[in-house]
């Protein structure tokens, strides 16, 4: 049988900015789908990430967090605690990778992927 791997990717992802010492931004996921690439090319299942709505949103934080992730919205560099850094685009990519994530699991439970 068959086993089609989903992958879930965005250029939007790559536009969350975390400075030179943080271990999370764009290198480290381009680094991460060029090695995809590379090993694994073509063997994917491409998965769309569509924005979460607010409410799937709520689900998991509260109104007051989420307002304030978006108050950081194309804000060059925000700290929201001190090892949670956000730049103008992290707010979007945070959407998205939510809407992400809510994707893959919908394809994993619909038999899309594995």
């Amino acid at each position: 049988m068959d086993i089609s791997l989903g992958i879930v990717r965005h250029d939007v992802y790559l536009e969350h900015k975390t400075g030179l010492s943080h271990p999370e931004g764009p290198g480290r996921l381009g680094s991460l789908h060029q090695m995809l690439d590379q090993e694994f090319g073509g063997r994917f299942l491409g998965l769309e990430p569509a924005p979460a709505t607010l409410e799937q949103i709520e689900l998991v934080h509260s109104p007051a967090y989420v307002q304030l992730v978006l108050s950081t919205a194309r804000r060059a560099f925000t700290n929201l605690t001190s090892d949670t850094p956000s730049s103008a685009h992290s707010c979007r990519a945070a959407w998205m990778a939510v809407g992400g994530c809510l994707q893959a699991v919908e394809a994993l439970m619909t038999g899309q992927c594995a």
